[in-house]
């Protein structure tokens, strides 16, 4: 009966788990339906908008250019046709005056001829001032004006064929974001192409990120800010707070491209991992308020100072940077360790050691290959991987320079276990474990200041 009792509750827990699962796949998929509805919405809107501007811009230009050349027409009709005008006035003038005269002689020839002989003498005398053998000279048509213009047909084609190919509807931005990871005290975000969505092959991206959720792009209430912008498909966005939402969009270009493509839907994510830190309880180094630069303060002690708490996992990557140094010293430097035990060197078993001096020990024995010397503003970056249980395959690279080692450990690492965790819309580090260690700094005079990022 038991049995029969536990195996109901086994189902009904199982149920519920289920249930949970459905219900938060149906809210994923309701943002989703929401997604295209209200981006086909506002597409035909922003189509809408975008058309009747282009529209009313280009009607405008076709009447102010046809006004402006109505203008030259009329200008140069009344340019001609003064002239033309002043010329027919003298003409009109002298019909009249040629017809007057015409008909005074025909009454005298009608009258008494003796009786009128002064009247008929005076018309003669008439006829000379009115110089009757002096015509106007009128302009030939070829010397005036004959208006016509001339209109280009293939205005007409340069205008359609543009329109006809103008605009173009995506249902996607050509790269996504892929992947974020947790990292401490940032994210790393992993993108890809979206090959049939980008006519060129794309040569540089930009990712942007911006405080608060958001998954629109339009929303004026956020401020985008450029991280990233190059050829990379990945970058580890750094200096984020805790368990605060952050917003990430990229978009892309080709080589011959000035404009930039339309952004991806903005992916919301968080950390839940605290920065890298320094320890706070060694005496002889200061650490700031944020605990990521460590100072010496004392030359009294040659003392390990270590992380708070083993803060580095393997497979990811931790820079450092030398803002200032003192005194150098063969046994000072930087390095990994899988203990945080009180020592004086970093040069024991247990321990990646990269000295000031660009020595590089590994379990405390020097290797043949040599890094540039640590000096300030140094930039170190430790990488690894674990390939076996107790391998580690540790990259370090200083200046322009690295080397890579397989590290062989003598006792079992740290390790943590971390399930399902939720790092943002869809995305989770899920069932995965992390082999973690100390990172440390050795140095022996005072002034020596590391920053962690």
């Amino acid at each position: 009966m038991e049995e029969a009792l536990n195996s109901v509750i086994d189902t009904i827990d199982h149920a519920h788990h289920h249930r949970l699962q459905l219900e938060d796949s149906l809210q994923l998929l309701n943002e989703a339906k929401g997604q295209v509805g209200t981006s086909a919405s506002n597409s035909r809107e922003q189509l809408k908008n975008h058309f009747a501007s282009l529209k009313s811009a280009i009607v405008t230009a076709l009447d102010s250019r046809l006004a402006l050349l109505l203008s030259q027409v009329n200008k140069i009709e009344s340019d001609a046709t003064q002239p033309l005008a002043a010329c027919d006035d003298l003409i009109q003038a002298g019909i009249l005056k040629a017809k007057g005269l015409m008909d005074e002689g025909k009454s005298l020839l009608e009258s008494d001829h003796e009786a009128n002989r002064v009247n008929m003498l005076d018309l003669k005398i008439k006829a000379d001032r009115m110089a009757l053998s002096s015509i106007p000279e009128v302009p030939d048509v070829s010397v005036v004006a004959c208006i016509s213009v001339d209109i280009p047909n293939s205005l007409k084609d340069h205008l359609v064929l543009p329109i006809s190919s103008h605009g173009k509807v995506i249902s996607r931005a050509p790269v996504q974001i892929t992947e974020i990871e947790e990292r401490p005290g940032g994210v790393l975000v992993r993108w890809g192409e979206i090959e049939e969505e980008h006519d060129q092959e794309v040569s540089e991206f930009k990712l942007q990120f911006c405080s608060g959720s958001t998954r629109s792009n339009d929303d004026k209430n956020f401020t985008w800010v450029t991280v990233c912008e190059g050829q990379y498909t990945g970058f580890v966005v750094r200096h984020l707070q805790v368990r605060k939402p952050y917003s990430f969009r990229l978009c892309c270009r080709g080589e011959e491209e000035k404009k930039w493509s339309r952004c991806s839907v903005p992916v919301v994510a968080m950390t839940s991992i605290p920065h890298y830190q320094w320890s706070d309880a060694n005496d002889s180094y200061m650490t700031n308020s944020e605990g990521t630069t460590a100072t010496k303060v004392t030359a009294e002690s040659h003392q390990v100072l270590y992380s708070k708490g083993a803060a580095y996992s393997c497979g990811h990557s931790i820079v450092f940077k030398v803002v200032e140094t003192g005194s150098i010293h063969e046994d000072d430097g930087i390095g990994l360790c899988i203990s945080n035990e009180i020592q004086n060197t970093l040069k024991i078993p247990g321990s990646l050691f990269l000295s000031s001096t660009g020595a590089v020990y590994v379990n405390g024995e020097k290797m043949k290959t040599r890094l540039p010397a640590i000096s300030a503003n140094s930039v170190i970056m430790f990488e690894t991987e674990q390939i076996e249980h107790k391998k580690i395959r540790a990259t370090i690279e200083s200046g322009e320079k690295s080397v890579t080692f397989d590290w062989k450990l003598e006792r079992e690492l740290i390790e943590n276990q971390f399930t399902d965790r939720s790092v943002g819309f869809g995305m989770s580090v899920q069932n995965s474990k992390t082999t973690n260690l100390y990172f440390a700094m050795c140095v022996l005079c005072e002034n020596w200041k590391v920053s962690i990022e």
